[in-house]
């Protein structure tokens, strides 16, 4: 939220487009006092998109690489290939 402003970041959330099952934001998130373990899931899914061409690709890679290891760790059965991707989703 620091590299590209709150403001822009709430913008930037506030007109993606609404989609079915998925949460929308349409005033933003830097109000928010608390969010369930679903809404947290729900702004893992858009905020890269969110971001965008806002952020310097310095900063997008260690975004993706996190949230690459977050949705791999979800796995219900973990296989070498997994493993390693989780290795290099953390180097």
């Amino acid at each position: 939220m620091n590299i590209i402003g709150v403001k822009e970041l709430d913008y930037r959330l506030s007109i993606q487009q609404r989609r079915i099952g998925t949460q929308s934001w349409p005033n933003g998130i830097s109000k928010l006092k608390q969010l369930t373990g679903r809404e947290h899931g729900e702004l893992e899914k858009i905020i890269i998109a969110a971001a965008g061409d806002a952020l310097p690709d310095t900063a997008m890679e260690p975004i993706r690489s996190l949230l690459d290891f977050i949705f791999q760790a979800q796995n219900l059965v973990f296989y070498d290939e997994t493993v390693t991707a989780l290795r290099h989703n953390l180097a």
